[in-house]
């Protein structure tokens, strides 16, 4: 599951964690295969839209790496909002 949460700073950034549902109760040792799609589309030109695959082993035992690894997705999101904050500016100029 993914879940999004603002955050507490003064900018507009929303951070996405990738959850396993019920991994509580799974059993020591399990995996989970999860393949994630995030698409920004930029609602004034369509040529603008941007889209990243992000394909996941997710294990119990390499929790504090998943974090990790997120929140390398959330730079690299940050990156395109401001690519698409610059292409808006440049239209609107």
């Amino acid at each position: 599951r993914l879940k999004a949460k603002k955050n507490d700073d003064k900018h507009d950034d929303l951070s996405l964690y990738l959850e396993v549902a019920d991994s509580k109760t799974l059993p020591l040792g399990w995996r989970r295969h999860a393949k994630v799609s995030i698409t920004i589309v930029n609602q004034i030109v369509d040529i603008f839209t941007e889209m990243r695959d992000y394909v996941y082993w997710l294990e119990k035992k390499l929790q504090e790496v998943g974090e990790t690894r997120m929140q390398e997705i959330e730079e690299e999101l940050k990156d395109l909002k401001n690519t698409c904050s610059d292409m808006n500016a440049l239209l609107s100029s």
